[in-house]
């Protein structure tokens, strides 16, 4: 659609204005001595009510464009233009026919169009702004919960449901069966965080080997991940309990920063030891703080030795490290007879178990041997705890 603007047509251009309306199917606009007159030129396909509209496009020109703005802006675009194009049929209905003759186009046209240039503007607006909107995410990190299947939260179950590519191990795999029939399922991925980060050509001996044998199989997981979602595939990752509290995929964070992924938040195998427990692991006589610990890796500041110091309630994720050992490091800080506990299998309704005790008394009681990969150790007065006093 060409627009001619009441000033591009002078006195001394009137055949020009009138030709090049014609040729453009344009409304133009016919030179009188007086006053600029709209009026429809007969190539145009619109006459009558919607005729002197021309000057500022027609009906059709601005849903053309809308449509085309509104529907790359997907489904909330296309909501956006429904209004517009209601709008606009009732709108014309009841315009006017033409100007009256002998009024000035500058002051009834506009006058009367502004409304609806305002909201063409704004509809347009909100088209382009939809445009700007973030894509669908496209890869998700799920905490599937510990223990049994029914541990796993809602939303968990319904990324599975929709993703098209999961990264699991066999036992979230059999765990989630029933989830999972007839989507892509890759295993053989698990534990890529060692060395990531670290150029393994800086390492030595058995250690460089380890590192060049894990950070081959991240590039290929890597690789995996990005094809499948630049076609345009979702793409799950599933961690039991929490992926955010001592889960070996945190680092995918920061290697797909750039697609955005979402995490799925987790039931902890924490929060399941802790309902395990009956007790509320904040409540004590003397401490409120709680604090959540691991094996002492090399390089760590924040040692069981200098953590146990305040005498606050401890939790720690033992991941196959010597019971024994947590036990000696525990010793030197806390007294004897301060209590233990410690969880197996938190989560599993026919498995799970407690064994309580003291510092004192609790390496009498439990072997190496007899502990499973999961459990936890907790230490501090809240397993004593009472409200009322003579319990």
């Amino acid at each position: 659609m060409t627009f001619f603007p009441p000033t591009a047509l002078t006195a001394a251009q009137p055949a020009v204005g009138q030709r090049l309306a014609n040729e453009s199917g344009a409304v133009g606009l016919c030179h009188r001595s007086d006053r600029m007159t709209p009026r429809p030129t007969p190539t145009h396909a619109v006459t009558g009510r919607f005729a002197d509209v021309g000057v500022w496009g027609s009906p059709f020109d601005l849903f053309a464009t809308a449509t085309l703005s509104a529907w790359a802006s997907g489904a909330c675009g296309r909501a956006r233009l429904g209004l517009f194009w209601a709008y606009y049929v009732c709108r014309f209905r009841n315009t006017p026919p033409r100007l009256q003759k002998g009024r000035s186009m500058n002051i009834l046209g506009f006058s009367r169009r502004l409304p609806s240039l305002a909201f063409v503007g704004l509809a347009l607006l909100g088209a382009t702004i939809a445009l700007a909107e973030p894509a669908a995410t496209q890869l998700y990190l799920v905490g599937v919960g510990p223990g049994d299947a029914d541990l796993a939260t809602l939303r968990a179950i319904r990324v599975m449901k929709q993703a098209d590519l999961i990264f699991a191990s066999d036992g979230i795999r059999e765990k989630f069966a029933e989830h999972l029939q007839g989507k892509e399922v890759l295993v053989g991925y698990w534990r890529l965080f060692p060395f990531y980060g670290k150029d393994p050509a800086s390492l030595e001996g058995d250690e460089r080997q380890e590192a060049e044998r894990i950070d081959a199989k991240r590039k290929e997981f890597i690789a995996r991940v990005r094809k499948a979602v630049d076609e345009k595939k979702t793409v799950a990752i599933l961690d039991h309990g929490d992926p955010l509290i001592y889960g070996p995929w945190a680092w995918c964070l920061e290697e797909f920063e750039d697609l955005k992924p979402v995490v799925v938040p987790g039931v902890s195998s924490f929060n399941a030891a802790n309902a395990a427990l009956r007790r509320g692991v904040t409540t004590s006589d003397h401490t409120k703080a709680v604090i959540l610990s691991s094996t002492d890796w090399p390089g760590m500041t924040d040692t069981i030795e200098k953590l146990s110091v305040h005498r606050s309630t401890m939790v720690l994720f033992t991941m196959r490290a010597e019971f024994q050992d947590f036990i000696k490091k525990l010793r030197i800080n806390y007294p004897p007879e301060t209590p233990v506990a410690v969880v197996k299998h938190a989560g599993y309704a026919d498995k799970e178990g407690v064994i309580r005790g003291t510092l004192g008394t609790i390496t009498d009681q439990v072997s190496q041997g007899s502990l499973p990969f999961e459990y936890l150790i907790y230490v501090g007065d809240f397993l004593k705890h009472r409200h009322k006093a003579g319990k």
